[in-house]
């Protein structure tokens, strides 16, 4: 079923015209030529609805959150509800206009967003912007496999930031990274964000870890040394310590097993999937 289209405020903008959907959601302003996000938002009328509830379970009305990689507002924008405020970042420029659009649509006032990417030193990277799904435009891949440049995209050098020093003074009580590969360099650019938040979900590819950041499982474990619990609802597997997270995490990167929200948690938490 295709969700209602608000043809009356269609917006022409710099870069393409996007239609107004009414999901259940929120307003959406998308770009048709994506196939994934947008697609689903029109189709369905919702997005990600059980990463939203797992996600929904670590946060409150006083929660401060930082989401990395913020799209076009398909998760920042429901989630902003429930929380007190949210810093997002978001590389991709076209993207990014989308997300202004859309968190303007929704009144989403606690949302403050940048047009950036987040990284391990402040200057500019080499960023593939991709257009049938530009969710998943991503910094430019070490190893150039033809599943990051299927839709022949464009690569674009794009501003990056050390979250540390650019969100100087600032905390998060939950950090959410879905950042197509860049979560490594995000992660080494903010140890002392990381060390006051809470909880982390993370998106966890390992074709993402190899081809496009060149890191192992282990490299990426060590940058959450001080998170007790690892759960992943997708494969229903929880595990506590330092030692057993990182047997679990180099099983799934062995295995090619993804996970589009792990949950890193400061403390020991005993769930059941039953």
């Amino acid at each position: 079923m295709q969700y209602n289209m608000l043809s009356r405020k269609t917006i022409v903008s710099s870069r393409f015209i996007g239609n107004i959907y009414q999901t259940s959601q929120g307003l959406y302003c998308i770009n048709p030529a994506d196939q994934v996000v947008s697609k689903e938002l029109v189709m369905t009328g919702m997005y990600s609805a059980m990463e939203l509830k797992n996600i929904g379970r670590l946060v409150n009305s006083q929660s401060d959150v930082l989401l990395l990689g913020g799209h076009i507002g398909a998760l920042c924008i429901p989630l902003s509800k429930e929380v007190r405020k949210m810093v997002v970042l978001e590389a991709n420029p076209e993207s990014f206009e989308l997300l202004q659009i859309n968190i303007a649509l929704n009144h989403a006032s606690n949302i403050t967003a940048h047009n950036l990417a987040a990284n391990h030193e402040f200057g500019t990277l080499d960023f593939v912007i991709n257009t049938v799904n530009s969710g998943g435009s991503k910094r430019l891949p070490i190893e150039r496999s033809e599943m990051y440049f299927y839709d022949n995209p464009e690569v674009r050098k794009i501003q990056a930031v050390r979250l540390d020093d650019f969100l100087h003074g600032q905390s998060f009580d939950l950090v959410f990274m879905d950042i197509e590969g860049s979560e490594y360099f995000a992660m080494q650019g903010m140890p002392r964000l990381l060390q006051h938040a809470s909880a982390v979900v993370v998106e966890f590819i390992p074709h993402h870890l190899r081809n496009v950041a060149g890191i192992s499982a282990f490299q990426f474990a060590a940058c959450l040394d001080g998170f007790q619990t690892l759960i992943s609802s997708s494969h229903n597997i929880v595990g506590h310590g330092k030692e057993e997270i990182y047997v679990i995490l180099e099983n799934m990167m062995r295995d090619d097993l993804s996970d589009q929200g792990l949950i890193f948690h400061k403390k020991k938490i005993n769930i059941s999937f039953s």
